[in-house]
Order: C-alpha cells, then structure tokens, then sequence
C-alpha cells in the first residue's frame, strides 16, 4: 500500500472509532505531520466518507467525522431532544394554539401587515363564511375593519373561494337552494396552484342552466362586473347573483372583493333573494337588493385551477400545516380535507426531522401515532406550561385554533353560531342554539363564564332557553337576569338593549318546558 493511502486508511479507521477530532488533534494522536493529516483528511472528505464541520455548540473549530459516527451522532441528538419535551394536557394544548394563532389578546397583529400574515397562517382551511369577519378575523387582528381584507381582495394579493368543488346542485329545486354563504378559504394568489386541485370538467354536470349561462359569460368575457355579466346573460341582477353563487359554491368563481360574501351573509340580502324568487318580485326588500346588486363592488371572475404536481403540493401542504399549527399529529387531519393523507404528510415529516428542521416527540397527550413540531412552537408549548393565563375567552366553534369537537373532548359542536367560552384553554361552557352546556365549569366558574359570554357575544342575540338538558330553574334566571337577560314571554335574550326582568320563581310562564 502506498504512503498517501496508507495515511488515509490509518486517518479513516481512527475516525471511525473516536468523536469529532480538530486536524491538530488527529496529528498529535498518530503522531503525524499535521500537513500530511490534512491532505489525508480532505482527501477522505472528497471521497464522502468524512465530513468537516462545527459539532460542538460551544467550540468554533473545525473538526472532522467520519460518516458512520455522524449518523450516530444525529440519532443520539434526535432521541434527546424527543426526551426533552415533557407532554401537555389538551387545556395547555389549546391554550398554545390561542397563541400560536394570535387569538390571545397580547399576541394579535395590527393592520394590512397582520391580515396577510393571518391569511397566510389559516389559508387552505374552510371557514364559515358568515363568520369569517364576525369571529375569525377579529380575533387575530386588533384593529379590524371590513376596509383592510377589501384592499387584500381587491389588490389581488388575496382570493376568496373554495378548495374544492362544492355539493352539487342537480335535482334542486331554485327555491330550496341555500342562501347563506359556503364554507370558504381566504387564499394568497401566489398559493393557488397548489391549494387548488386541477380542473375536472364533470365538475360542470351538476349545475343549473343559469349557472351554466354565467360561466360561458365569464369564460368569454373574463373579469366581469355585476351589470356587464346581466346584460351578457340577459339575467335579471338577482337571478344572477344566485347563479354566481352557486359558481362559488362548485370552487368556479370568486370575486375580487368580499362585499358579495357580506351581502349574502346579511339578512337583507336573504330576504331579498327570497322576495325575488317568487311572486313579491316587487316587494321593498326585492327592489333594495336590485339596487345594491347595482352597485356591487368588485368583479367576478373564474377561479384558477390548480397545476402543482404532487411533490410541490405534498411539501407545501406539510409547511402550511406546520405554519398553522405547530405541532401536528394524524388526528388533526379531520379538520383539513382538502391535504394530503396522512401517510404521504409522514413520509415528508420525517425527512425534515432527520435533516433537523422538526422534531418528533410526545408533546401532547390522549392523541395516537408520531408527533411533529416546528422548533418555535417546542418554545412556546414550554412557555404556556410555565406560565398560564387564566383570562377567559370567548370563540366561535368552528374557530380552527378549537380542537373540542373533532380532535380532544368534550364534544362540542362545530357550527359557526354557536359559542364557547375558555379559560387557559379550558372549555368552561357552551352556548348551543339557546341550550346553556356546561363544560367543565366548578360552580364558582360559572358567572365569570357568563359574563364573558356576555362581552364576548359579538353582537349576537343571545338567546337560552335550556341549561344543559333541563329548563332554567330559579337559580339560573336570577344569574342571567342579573347580567342583563330579559324575558320575552318564552326565553331569557340578552341583545343589548333593557327589557322585562325575569321573575325566577315562576319559570313556567318565561321558559319553553319542551
């Protein structure tokens, strides 16, 4: 064997049964020349079996490994820090999500900066649309006014519109199809391809003959106006604007404003449709809306499709998931249709974990299989442990930062009307339709729980008729009346305004007993 090979092997079998050496350690362990260790060591590093780099945190020198104990190495360091996170409850739990979402009142943005950053977290999950601007974003941005997203939309920084196709509308009568607002997405334009699925044509099968009318409009015509796509259709305002409609709710179409979303979402423009379907067409509500659809801000348009292949898709849906939640784990995959399955997401998980960008541990309990978090979130899980707060907080159900329902119990209902009170995360009570269900609420819980209800309502009309399973006895009207509940013949109502105080000892005749 020659000299120079000969150095190499005796520098390769070294390194193989020893740590990290510096070039001036190596030489003084085989008693070398350290000119000829290093011409040996960057000769084994051109082959790939060694490699030069910084692994001592508190050492700046370079140092040499050899493959093999480099593998060890970032096993061993792996299985610490998975040792090192020491698993929550779903209180805490829930509690880091407020944060990690800006729901918490010291962690929520200001202004245009924090919307896009909002939309950007949450984007590629459906939210009720009538409670995106009453209860999401309100929450996350401080300062929040209907002006802000308007500028997002109509800048074309953001879209709204489904993921995917909606219900079809085949075999439903005009006057039955629903006229409140779809599940939608608040989407960055520069993510549609790979938030949108591709283009399927029997998409198309399921819609009505206006519906049909209104897309070939604005398959010739492109971005269009509400008047510019009436006279293209030869459709009256109304009509059109539910044949748009229906678009959106298949994934066809959005609009470049969210005035379309807030009108829909209103009672007037809900009585409006009604009135225009049948024979009041000429009703006051009718002709209101006929007027508003006039002067509709905002052009409709088709929605693009998407044209991500699978692999872009899988590692952008894996960094959204990770923005959004911070650590993930299988179970929360049934609050996100539109992304990959989990075996796919696993595949990408576990490449990032080895090249030290995730970790895996147990950070949550009373959920199955691998867990993955982003290093900040880690931080953040140990900071809430430490230091909880004990404010209570008033969310929608269908908040995506509240996994009560779907993921963790109590099983509360994810239906955008109903409320429900927190407190470090944990759900004190509900507010049903008009049925009161405590939680996990002590007695001496249950007014300040009420009472943040109460300020929290977002200019709802609270309306309770039961607590729990059974009418209100006389303990319960007396604390509602107290916080401002009037009855009106059937049920105690909170909407602001002063109204007849309740008498506790006579239930019956304030309470439905149904």
């Amino acid at each position: 064997m020659r000299p120079k090979a000969a150095l190499r092997e005796l520098a390769r079998r070294r390194l193989r049964h020893a740590g990290p050496p510096s070039a001036g350690e190596l030489a003084i362990r085989l008693a070398l020349h350290a000119e000829e260790v290093r011409q040996a060591l960057t000769a084994l590093e051109a082959e790939g079996a060694i490699f030069r780099g910084r692994f001592v945190e508190t050492d700046s020198d370079l140092r040499w490994c050899e493959r093999t104990v480099l593998e060890r190495i970032h096993r061993l360091t792996l299985e610490r820090l998975r040792q090192e996170v020491e698993p929550v409850e779903p209180a805490t739990f829930t509690e880091f999500l407020l944060r990690w979402q800006r729901v918490s009142p010291d962690a929520r943005l200001h202004g245009t900066t924090g919307l896009e950053t909002v939309v950007a977290q949450l984007q590629g999950v459906e939210l009720p649309g009538a409670a995106i601007e009453r209860d999401i974003l309100p929450l996350r941005v401080a300062d929040y006014r209907q002006d802000l997203l308007d500028h997002l939309t109509l800048t074309g920084a953001v879209v709204w519109g489904r993921l995917g196709l909606g219900a079809s509308a085949e075999g439903v009568e005009p006057e039955r199809r629903p006229l409140l607002p779809p599940p939608l997405a608040l989407l960055r334009r520069e993510d549609l391809g790979w938030l949108r699925p591709p283009l399927d044509p029997t998409a198309l099968e399921g819609l009505s003959g206006v519906a049909h009318r209104a897309l070939e409009a604005l398959g010739v015509r492109g971005a269009s106006f509400m008047d510019e796509l009436a006279r293209a259709t030869g459709l009256e305002a109304p009509a059109l604007f539910e044949a748009l409609w229906e678009l959106a709710r298949a994934g066809r179409v959005t609009n470049d404003s969210f005035a379309a979303v807030r009108l829909l979402a209103s009672l007037e423009g809900r009585q409006g449709l009604l009135r225009a379907r049948g024979e009041r067409a000429s009703s006051r509500q009718a002709l209101r809306l006929r007027a508003r659809l006039r002067s509709l801000p905002g052009r409709w348009s088709l929605l693009p499709a998407g044209e991500a292949d699978a692999e872009a898709r899988l590692e952008a849906w894996t960094s959204q998931l990770l923005e959004r939640y911070g650590v993930i784990f299988r179970e929360l995959l049934a609050l996100e249709p539109a992304a990959p399955t989990w075996r796919e997401l696993a595949v990408e998980l576990r490449r990032r974990e080895y090249a030290g960008r995730l970790r895996r541990g147990l950070f949550l309990r009373g959920v199955s299989g691998e867990q993955y978090a982003l290093p900040s979130a880690v931080e953040l899980l140990r900071e809430v442990r430490r230091a909880p707060r004990n404010e209570p907080l008033v969310l929608s159900a269908a908040d995506p930062a509240l996994l009560y329902g779907p993921v963790f119990t109590p099983r509360i209902q994810r239906h955008p009307g109903h409320l429900v009170v927190l407190r470090g995360g944990r759900p004190l009570l509900a507010l049903e339709g008009t049925r009161l269900l405590p939680l996990e609420a002590a007695e001496e819980e249950w007014l300040p729980a009420l009472r943040a209800l109460v300020e929290g309502r977002r200019e709802r009309k609270l309306v309770v008729e039961r607590w729990g399973e059974a009418a209100l006895d006389p303990s319960a009207i007396a604390r509602l009346a107290d916080l401002g509940f009037h009855g009106d013949g059937e049920r105690l109502v909170f909407d602001g305004f002063p109204g007849p105080r309740p008498r506790p000892d006579r239930p019956r005749s304030l309470l439905s007993a149904s």
